[in-house]
């Protein structure tokens, strides 16, 4: 993909869209940033402005409308993006950076780890991201598997557990 050719760094590779978008954070404008990759046009547009001293990790909604971004700049935050226009959606400023590993298939919540002081499991509310603990001492995977149950990995049990989100 010489397009993509520059002296930045290039780092955590989504495909999207049946892998027509390769979304990818990257330092190319000094600071880390979201980039997507059309692979049919050979083009690439960068998705956020947050001029980021680091991006530890990001999550596309299904469907890809949005992207929740963990990040560092004068403060720690977790921020929910639109990937078409780039425009913030909502931000919250949080004690730790947060790892936002996966959307609800509603897109209505986001799960988030954290890794350093705590290895905990948030739920957060996609709109408002008001959180909440989902599990303590989980994190690293989580997967909703139809809407009424969700996988994560759970240290305690040193396993991956399901847990079913009606009962």
């Amino acid at each position: 993909l010489p397009e993509l050719n520059s002296s930045g760094m290039e780092i955590q590779a989504v495909f999207a869209n049946h892998d027509k978008f390769i979304y990818f954070v990257s330092n190319r404008t000094g600071y880390q940033e979201i980039w997507r990759y059309d692979r049919d046009l050979k083009s690439l547009k960068q998705i956020t402005a947050l001029k980021a001293l680091l991006i530890n990790w990001f999550s596309l909604s299904h469907g890809e409308k949005n992207v929740a971004v963990g990040y560092r700049s004068d403060n720690i935050y977790l921020a929910v993006i639109e990937t078409e226009t780039g425009r913030l959606q909502t931000q919250v400023s949080t004690p730790t950076l947060r790892f936002p590993l996966a959307w609800s298939l509603d897109n209505n919540t986001i799960y988030a780890s954290e890794h350093q002081t705590k290895i905990n499991l948030f739920s957060y509310d996609a709109k408002t991201l008001t959180q909440s603990l989902f599990a303590d001492n989980s994190g690293l995977y989580v997967k909703e598997l139809d809407g009424k149950k969700i996988v994560y990995i759970d240290y305690n049990r040193h396993a991956m557990v399901e847990k079913n989100l009606v009962t």
